[in-house]
């Protein structure tokens, strides 16, 4: 957390193919792109030279009194930024996950509450009626998981996420994954 970072912005898209993308159109124009994490500040970004679109509307905060775009600067806001390297022309939806303060039986408990009602803003913005010229495509950034697994239940508990494929926050992602 403490280094620097590496690379540039261009050094970046050429590793993930942003010439290519851009010799075909794509750059993110007509997507939404929701970044499910700790937060997106948009000060942070248009501070770098980024000009991210936020839909705060369609936006999700897990802890009230969150403002979509206003949240201290941190991974999520990191992932937007990388988004914006290869889709600049993105609508970002702030789903600030990461900073629910629930409380459950382990540590991933009340997150992953939280995390189910995250997904459930998504597949009703995915699944809602669509007005002529309205965006049709929903990108979803997960890059957040489980730290280490003693932060869950015991292994056998049926609350137990990491290896439980009927714990409710599973079978909701393997829904929209389908």
């Amino acid at each position: 957390p403490s280094s620097p970072p590496l690379g540039t912005d261009r050094h970046v898209a050429a590793r993930i193919g942003v010439p290519w993308l851009r010799r075909r159109g794509m750059d993110g124009h007509g997507v939404f792109m929701a970044i499910v994490d700790s937060g997106i500040n948009l000060r942070h970004l248009r501070s770098r030279g980024k000009r991210p679109i936020l839909d705060t509307a369609r936006s999700w905060m897990a802890r009230p009194g969150d403002r979509p775009g206003l949240l201290p600067v941190g991974h999520g806001t990191m992932v937007a930024y990388d988004t914006m390297i290869a889709a600049p022309r993105a609508t970002l939806l702030d789903i600030a996950l990461l900073r629910s303060t629930r409380r459950g039986g382990s540590v991933m408990a009340g997150l992953l509450s939280d995390a189910v009602r995250a997904y459930v803003h998504l597949y009703r913005i995915m699944t809602a009626r669509r007005r002529p010229g309205a965006m049709t495509s929903l990108v979803v950034n997960n890059s957040w998981g489980m730290f280490h697994d003693s932060w869950d239940f015991p292994p056998g508990h049926p609350g137990r996420y990491a290896d439980n494929p009927r714990h409710p926050f599973n079978r909701i992602v393997g829904v929209l994954a389908n």
